[in-house]
């Protein structure tokens, strides 16, 4: 079986990192042929030509879709549908996003007044918004996400339940000679503190705000640690925010952040870490819990159905309520000062990171495959 995957290549995704790994798993199974998005030197159109033949050689095309791939999403100027039309094959999605328009559009991000005012006023055109949230995904014969939550969303918005599969991220292997822990704290000058590590690209909807009160309420022995840096210009300006703020609040010595970290020295972080905060706000699974998981790290997260999930079917995280500071203060503040919960949590990661190898999510994968070849 040949398999063209239609996936953003880039150094500093999450994404690619996944695509990478699937396709490593995927090895001696099925042959692979990474097809990038767009390689941003090549005029669009010639590009959207040649990349046209690479993935129609293929027996199957699977699309690794997060809507920034294929650059703006306004009406006219959006390629992703331009490229499917391209395709002849059947299509199989993993969607790694499920935001709604007014997020597709940036509505949550800095901008002038008048262009905020024209996006909502297109976010609220029935047209765009199915578009957006449910005909992006309908090009597939299959849709893969990761959560049973990201799958009750595409039911609401229309998709045949008998196109979406479950399929969870895997848990990528430790590098094993990355930085230790003790590496990471003289690195950053944090000898002696207890750590509270937020691991991913800086954007918002990460929590970090939350995070901030709930360290204001614990002693100066205990730092936040921003593990990651911007990855968008979008981001770069949200993050200069951040700075600010930090600033304001006088927390400058106690919320650090890192920018962004190579493999080893994320490795150092997570070694480091007495907690791992996954604080954000939406989203239908995270990378960052999937490495804090291989390095067996306690686990905090919000109450997204992404992290209730394994809460409730590993028990290898532990959650708190979004909408409820005071529940995230005392759930951090147990972790920290409860070295059995934090044991607990740590042999129930190593065990989740066992059985979710990239090897079977792979083979997990492949079954989806054969399932839509099975039935062209």
């Amino acid at each position: 079986m040949n398999v063209s995957m239609l996936v953003s290549v880039g150094d500093r995704c999450g994404i690619a990192d996944y695509s990478r790994a699937l396709r490593d798993g995927m090895a001696g199974l099925v042959d692979v042929t990474v097809v990038p998005v767009w390689d941003q030197v090549e005029p669009w159109d010639s590009y959207l030509t040649r990349s046209a033949r690479q993935l129609n050689d293929a027996d199957l095309v699977h699309i690794q879709h997060e809507y920034s791939f294929w650059g703006s999403v306004l009406p006219g100027q959006n390629k992703f549908f331009k490229q499917v039309r391209t395709i002849h094959r059947p299509i199989v999605m993993t969607a790694h996003t499920l935001d709604p328009a007014e997020k597709v559009l940036g509505l949550d991000l800095p901008g002038t007044p008048v262009r905020r005012v024209a996006k909502r006023i297109l976010a609220s055109v029935p047209a765009y918004r199915r578009q957006i949230e449910q005909e992006t995904f309908e090009v597939a014969k299959i849709i893969i996400i990761h959560d049973i939550g990201a799958a009750a969303k595409l039911k609401l918005r229309g998709i045949d339940e008998s196109k979406i599969r479950v399929i969870p991220m895997g848990v990528p292997a430790i590098h094993a000679e990355g930085a230790s822990g003790a590496e990471f704290r003289e690195q950053f000058g944090l000898a002696g503190k207890r750590l509270v590590v937020v691991f991913g690209f800086v954007r918002p909807g990460r929590g970090y705000e939350a995070a901030m009160d709930a360290l204001s309420e614990l002693g100066p022995d205990t730092a936040l640690v921003i593990a990651g840096g911007p990855q968008t210009e979008a981001q770069t300006v949200y993050l200069n925010e951040l700075l600010s703020m930090i600033e304001s609040r006088g927390m400058k010595d106690r919320v650090i952040v890192t920018g962004y970290l190579k493999d080893e020295m994320v490795a150092g972080a997570m070694r480091a870490a007495d907690v791992v905060l996954c604080s954000q706000e939406a989203g239908t699974g995270s990378y960052s819990v999937q490495v804090a998981l291989a390095y067996g790290r306690p686990i905090l997260a919000s109450d997204l159905p992404c992290f209730t999930y394994p809460e409730r079917e590993h028990g290898c995280v532990l959650t708190y309520e979004r909408a409820n500071p005071a529940d995230l203060n005392a759930k951090l503040k147990l972790m920290l000062e409860d070295e059995d919960v934090r044991e607990r949590l740590s042999a129930r990661a190593l065990t989740c990171a066992t059985d979710h190898t990239w090897a079977r999510i792979a083979e997990r994968t492949v079954e989806v495959y054969r399932e839509v070849l099975s039935s062209c």
